[in-house]
């Protein structure tokens, strides 16, 4: 069936369905050719005509109003995009003045406004309203035209179809599957939001100038709960047969597999540039027949054959056909897992396909990790190839438990040498390592088959075990212990792992490293004057305060940084001149100070800082050419920055922030990440003070400069959640910006874009509240975005989910002023908008609460200029009303 065929018989089933069915016969009977009229009939057959639900924009007609040139709402009509049975899409632009923005609208067709065709027009509004996805396009407005009809507005996507832009952009294996990642992203929110698709296909997933992809066109899509009971059912015109599954073919209820499906072929066609079947010169009956009952050739298949009957090795592209002709992959890089992933989510019956999308998409991750994929049978060689080809993710954990284990066989030899009185002790040793060596070769082993991860903590589990049984029988022995304190350090580095592909363990992190302090301790006070001792005491008591703090212990970080800061000073009294203890001070101070900024006592930070960079910039003086001191006092550069922000001092924080790139570009080097990462938080954070002054150009260079070298790092490693973490930071300054700057949409997908990444962390490490104050923060900030385009809803909505979110913070730490602070402010948003809707009741108890909060963080730092600010907002707001 060509495309010409399929419209022509779309369009006489519109019509047919617009007439009562018992005086359909004469409609039809005026039909001239034959073959249409039997197709028309099969269609009719599938169900009542009150079941059908046709997308608003899928038939073509002729001889519709145009509205070129008018205005609709705040919208001029520039051109059109789409005209359908029921109405059109044009291209606008906003007319009032108010900011530049390009948009898509939709409107219904003068007499097609009968209550079925509303009701269908108005459900795609709502769940487009439902669906805020920096990979779908959203909708911005709608309203009702002068003369009664309904439109709205979304997002213009201007790009091209996922397929033409892969292979217009010769884009590999990789970044094929990854794009195709970001489609499924987008397919699982709707999901989530009980909303099918339907009708996903390449043209309907575009691709824009920045290579995101969006997901367009709801107008089919139904919501999976609804009360009539048939939202499901599927529509005998409304998709396109290509990529449409068996269950929707035969006119059955629909599912997310449905969607599955349509993703599978899509899947299939980006990767080999085919198709899985082929409807040229095929009636509707045929077309049933190949989709509910034929077999898809596997992929790699699909592309041999293909070379085959054209009979070239290289593919040369032909306009010839309708699909992709650039077969640019070998079946070789196909065979196997992908082709296992794509026949999966295109299996005849649903219940076999993908139970979800999440599911497909992580299917894809695992393939392109070498990890083993569900759509392969589990054997034991399959699972092994994968483990040793994968990237390293169980490789520190196995190491560590293998140096282990020879350590303790070592151990127990030295052990069984000694006299007859050390006998039991050795045995006993022998047990232990026996043990372990049995729970690596069997328990561990076989674990790695299941789940690499599980095996990775399973390790550490067995590794924590017997290092606590060797450090109960160490018996003053200093350099065991010395091995042990560094064994237990190691083991909190992998538990902790949030900025690496660890376990993220936060607790058992901070468990462990405490033994290490511990064991540390011991020893220096048993060599007080052992100044090497004493540097791996200030390095335990480190990352026990990071750790602390990044699970949101702020109090009992600042307790601990403040103990190493008088520990180093004791240190110095023994060498004062010692280079590495003088820098293990200022890092020291550096962390104090960070630990008292998140109180809020900003005169108190800045001294910390202030101390710490006059130890940094000393060290520079003796030692210019050691990038390590220089850009130690780069890194307090950008605190004390940071601290003039809060100031409100932008234009000093500017020059602070200016100071910190600068050495970092000096320094900087391309095959390091450690150095990669600074130079994103130097730019990053010079483009967040040329915000605070207002000043959007340069900070959008800065900010999208930083955002750039941040996509790389995480896409290089995108099991590393330390960039993952990063990439979120960077959507989150980018939507402020834009906040700031009044570019509303801007600021709105890039803030939901950070909040997405900052989820995903926090799922992999519920102990990381300082993740989940990331959440809530940029909530607060994608709550004043919808309240700029004066949607009072949504903004309500979002402010209510970051409180939620607040509230359970505050209840962890009870003390956390910088929680306390976030709880004001989101008290007072909600306050401001039951203000702005004469909701005096909500407005005053929201206010009441903001007030007594501020009163008393103010008073703990009157230097803090926003929240005087705050306060000042809140008091005036609260004589202003009634």
């Amino acid at each position: 069936m060509t495309s010409e065929h399929w419209q022509k018989v779309k369009s006489l089933l519109e019509n047919a369905l617009e007439i009562a069915p018992e005086s359909r016969s004469t409609f039809l009977d005026e039909i001239p050719d034959a073959d249409l009229r039997r197709e028309v009939e099969s269609l009719l057959e599938f169900e009542a005509a009150d079941e059908l639900d046709q997308s608003a924009f899928s038939v073509v007609v002729e001889n519709s109003k145009s509205l070129i040139g008018t205005q609709i709402g705040r919208y001029k009509i520039v051109r059109e995009l789409g005209i359908g049975g029921m109405g059109a899409v044009y291209y606008a632009t906003r007319a009032d003045g108010e900011f530049e923005q390009q948009a898509a609208l939709k409107v219904i067709k003068r007499g097609m406004d009968s209550d079925a065709v509303l009701r269908r027009f108005l459900t795609e509004r709502n769940i487009l309203a439902s669906l805020t996805h920096p990979n779908i396009a959203h909708l911005i407005d709608g309203g009702t035209t002068e003369d009664g009809l309904p439109f709205f507005v979304m997002e213009y996507v201007e790009g091209v179809s996922i397929v033409k832009y892969a292979d217009e952009h010769k884009l590999d294996l990789v970044e094929r599957l990854d794009l195709f990642r970001e489609v499924c992203a987008a397919v699982s929110f709707a999901h989530q939001n009980l909303v099918i698709h339907r009708d996903l296909k390449p043209s309907n997933i575009l691709i824009n100038k920045d290579g995101k992809a969006k997901l367009l066109d709801f107008g089919i899509a139904k919501l999976l709960k609804n009360t009539n009971g048939n939202e499901t059912r599927t529509q005998a015109l409304a998709f396109t047969p290509e990529y449409a599954s068996p269950e929707q073919i035969r006119g059955e209820n629909l599912s997310t597999a449905t969607d599955i499906y349509s993703l599978g072929i899509i899947l299939y066609e980006l990767l080999t540039g085919l198709r899985p079947f082929r409807f040229d010169n095929k009636n509707i009956a045929e077309i049933i027949e190949t989709v509910t009952r034929t077999a898809p050739p596997a992929p790699s298949f699909a592309v041999d054959r293909e070379k085959r009957r054209r009979g070239e090795k290289e593919i040369v592209p032909s306009a010839k056909i309708s699909f992709s002709p650039l077969l640019l992959f070998s079946s070789s890089q196909i065979k196997g897992d992908l082709d296992n992933i794509i026949l999966k989510a295109l299996k005849k019956e649903p219940e076999r396909r993908y139970q979800s999308v999440e599911q497909l998409s992580e299917d894809i991750r695992r393939h392109l990790k070498g990890l083993p994929v569900t759509a392969r049978q589990d054997t034991w060689r399959y699972r092994a190839e994968k483990f040793t080809r994968r990237n390293p993710l169980v490789i520190g954990a196995v190491t560590l438990a293998f140096l282990i284990l020879i350590s303790g066989i070592l151990t127990t030899l030295y052990q069984a040498q000694k006299a007859n009185v050390e006998r039991e002790k050795a045995e006993r040793r022998f047990n232990d390592v026996r043990t372990l060596a049995n729970s690596f070769m069997f328990e561990i082993n076989e674990e790695i088959t299941k789940s690499p991860i599980k095996a990775r903590e399973l390790l550490v589990q067995r590794a924590i075990e017997y290092l606590d049984k060797l450090a109960s029988e160490s018996d003053g022995n200093a350099e065991l212990e010395s091995e042990l304190a560094a064994a237990y350090e190691k083991i909190g580095d992998v538990q902790a792992q949030l900025f690496n592909p660890g376990l993220g363990k936060s607790s058992e992190s901070l468990t462990s490293h405490r033994k290490s302090l511990e064991i540390r301790e011991k020893l220096f006070s048993a060599a007080p004057h052992d100044i090497t001792r004493g540097l791996d005491i200030v390095k335990s008591r480190l990352l026990v305060g990071d750790i602390l703090s990044m699970s949101g212990r702020v109090g009992e970080a600042r307790t601990n940084y403040q103990e190493t800061v008088e520990f180093c000073r004791r240190l110095l009294l023994l060498d004062e001149k010692n280079t590495q203890v003088r820098f293990s001070l200022a890092r020291s101070y550096g962390r104090l100070g960070q630990s008292i900024l998140r109180s809020g006592s900003l005169g108190d930070t800045l001294a910390n800082y202030e101390e710490s960079l006059k130890i940094y910039q000393s060290l520079v003086a003796e030692f210019p050419s050691d990038a390590k001191f220089e850009r130690s006092a780069g890194y307090i550069f950008s605190y004390i920055g940071y601290v003039k922000i809060e100031m409100n001092q932008a234009q000093e924080a500017v020059r602070y922030f200016s100071d910190a790139l600068a050495i970092e570009e000096k320094w900087h080097n391309a095959e390091s990440r450690q150095s990669q990462n600074d130079l994103v938080n130097a730019n990053l954070w010079l483009g967040v003070a040329y915000s605070e002054n207002a000043d959007w150009e340069r900070s959008s260079f800065h900010l999208q400069k930083s955002l750039k070298i941040q996509r790389q790092l995480f896409k290089s490693d995108k099991n590393n959640y330390g960039e993952q973490n990063g990439l979120a930071d960077c959507y989150l300054e980018l939507g402020r910006a834009a906040f700031r700057a009044k570019k509303t949409d801007a600021a709105i997908e890039n803030l939901s874009t950070a909040i997405e990444n900052y989820e995903v962390i926090w799922q992999i490490d519920r102990q990381n509240f300082s993740t989940r104050r990331q959440i809530a923060f940029s909530q607060i900030y994608l709550g004043d975005a919808f309240r700029q385009k004066n949607d009072l809803q949504k903004a309500s909505e979002i402010y209510t989910k970051s409180l939620e979110t607040i509230k359970e913070l505050n209840e962890t730490d009870p003390n956390n002023t910088e929680w306390q602070q976030d709880l004001a402010v989101v008290h007072l948003k909600l306050g401001e908008i039951a203000a702005d809707r004469s909701d005096q009741p909500n407005a005053v108890k929201h206010l009441k609460t903001a007030q007594q909060i501020f009163e008393k963080l103010t008073a703990q730092s009157p230097d803090h200029a926003k929240r005087q600010a705050d306060f000042k907002i809140v008091k005036n707001l609260l004589a202003k009303l009634p």
